[in-house]
Order: C-alpha cells, then sequence, then structure tokens
C-alpha cells in the first residue's frame, strides 16, 4: 500500500506542532510523579523556626531526599513610639536600635523612681501580628503553619510538637536582689520584651495578669536575638525561650533571674486543614512530625 506524501501545507503544519508533540508525550511521561514533586509549604513562627524546625527538616532530608519543603517565617510590621518626652532625646532610632535602648537604660539608672513619669510614652516598638502564620494557612498560602501557644479556632488537624519554658534573663553585672524575685519587683526594672500578639508575650502578659500587673517595656521587638543583645549590654531584664540564651549563658553573657511563682509554658504544635489534600511529600512530612514529639524545654535554674 502506497502512502500519500505530505504536502508543503501539511510540512509546515508538522513543523509548527513539532514541540507541542513533544511537550504532551513529555507531560504524559511526567503527570505520574508529579504529585510525588509537589513541594511543600511551611509557614512557622520565629522560636519554631530558630530551632525545632532545622532538626526537623534535616531529618526528613537524610531520609527522604526526595522531598522538597520551603518555610516561610511570618512577617512582621514595624511601630516605632517616641513622644511626648520629659526629658531630651536626639538621634534617628532605626528598628531594634541599640542606642533607644541604651537611652532608656541611662535615664531609668539616673532616676529609676521617676521612670515612668519622665518617659510616659516613650517605648521604641516593633509589632507584628499575631495571627499572620494562621492567616497565611487560611488563604492556602501554606500546607502546614507551626504555632506557639494556645491552639487557634478552625478546623484544623493538631500534631502537639512538644513545648518550652520562658526564663527571665539579665546581664552578670545588672544588679538584682540575690532571692527570687516578684512579679511586682520585676515590673520595676527595665523590661525588654516581645512584642505584644507574640506567644512569648502573651504568655508572660496573661502571667503578670493574674498578680494584677501590666509590663511596661522600655524596648518591644519581634527579633528575639536583638533583645538578647541588649540584655547582654546591661539594658534591663527580658523574657525569653531558655533555649534561645542557652549561648549567652555558657559564654556568662546572660544569668537567670529565679523567678517566684512564674512558671511559664508556651506549647508547640504543627496546624494543617482537615479538608486539605494529602499529597505524598505532605504525609511524610506529617509524620515525620507525630514522630519529632517531645519537649525542648530546660528548667529554668
Amino acid at each position: 500500500m502506497s502512502v500519500a506524501a505530505l504536502t508543503r501545507c501539511g510540512v509546515s503544519l508538522f513543523e509548527e506542532s513539532r514541540h507541542i508533540l513533544t511537550a504532551c508525550r513529555n507531560f504524559d511521561r511526567r503527570i505520574t510523579c508529579l504529585e510525588e514533586n509537589t513541594p511543600v509549604t511551611v509557614v512557622s513562627g520565629i522560636t519554631i523556626a530558630s530551632f525545632l524546625l532545622p532538626d526537623i527538616l534535616r531529618e526528613c532530608k537524610a531520609s527522604c531526599p526526595e522531598v522538597k519543603v520551603s518555610v516561610r517565617v511570618a512577617r512582621a510590621c514595624l511601630k516605632i513610639h517616641s513622644w511626648h518626652l520629659h526629658a531630651p532625646l536626639r538621634g534617628i532610632f532605626v528598628p531594634n536600635s541599640l542606642n533607644a535602648a541604651h537611652y532608656a537604660a541611662f535615664i531609668w539608672h539616673k532616676s529609676p523612681t521617676k521612670w515612668h513619669a519622665q518617659l510616659p510614652e516613650s517605648n521604641f516598638q516593633t509589632r507584628s501580628s499575631a495571627n499572620a502564620a494562621i492567616e497565611i494557612l487560611r488563604r492556602g498560602k501554606a500546607d502546614i503553619a507551626c504555632w506557639e501557644g494556645i491552639a487557634p479556632k478552625g478546623d484544623f488537624y493538631t500534631i502537639r510538637l512538644g513545648a518550652y519554658q520562658l526564663c527571665a534573663a539579665c546581664a552578670p553585672g545588672f544588679h538584682l536582689p540575690e532571692q527570687e524575685m516578684t512579679p511586682e519587683r520585676l515590673c520595676a526594672f527595665p523590661l525588654l520584651l516581645r512584642e505584644p500578639g507574640s506567644a512569648i508575650r502573651d504568655t508572660f502578659d496573661s502571667r503578670l495578669a493574674l498578680a494584677g500587673l501590666k509590663a511596661e517595656p522600655v524596648w518591644e521587638s519581634v527579633n528575639s536575638f536583638a533583645l538578647i543583645r541588649a540584655a547582654e549590654a546591661g539594658l534591663g531584664i527580658t523574657i525569653l525561650p531558655e533555649q534561645l540564651l542557652t549561648d549567652s549563658l555558657l559564654l556568662k553573657k546572660l544569668r537567670l533571674i529565679r523567678l517566684e511563682g512564674m512558671e511559664m509554658e508556651n506549647q508547640m504544635m504543627a496546624l494543617f486543614h482537615r479538608d486539605r489534600y494529602i499529597t505524598k511529600p505532605l504525609q511524610i512530612l506529617t509524620d515525620r512530625l507525630k514522630r519529632k514529639r517531645g519537649s525542648f524545654a530546660v528548667a529554668p535554674g
């Protein structure tokens, strides 16, 4: 049987469609493994992203190198207050500026009894959205959200990852009484705290509220490590997870403060939507998270 030759028009059509036919063949070969190559997106808070999450992902990569994971740390926004000052203030302060904390600590040391009268509204603050990670998860921009504190409301599966203790710390040369410090006494010192809405700050504020107290920090920041540097400089007392303080404690740049009746703990968990389609990579990661259950807390000394 003879085969008809392509006309010039047929040859042109074949040349134009060749790349489409090639792409279709390649797609047909890859379609069976598209799900396996789907990356998993994780959104996390600062504390979990700093310590717990890297270990989990390292173990996951070692056992399942084909699983692709991208991590997004919840974003923050800046808000700085500097008005109604009754003491002279000159200079330009950038976010987390040590100059701001130096100035606040200077005023406190010069006249601690007039601290609140001199600087009634002179906090240098950086504020973040407490629900940023959950909002990202709700919008479908992430597969898993790592969360600290009380589990948020919503139709989520929850995987408990452990807990961490919050501790008070200051520089070794920062003058404090030897005995355990009461909440009332603690609030009389300059405080270097995380921003309102963060899990760390919420836990601390709730403990103070039980004693009828409210924190008036000299410095607020979304950056825990900026607070550590400020505490090392002798600018005040910070309240953070001890794991974040470990290096400074070992190097004797900071020391822990014994607090009377203020045991503070935050739970850590991973959340994902109940109606989320579970791909193979997502299943592998959630299984890894379930096996990671435990605590990375160290009791304060």
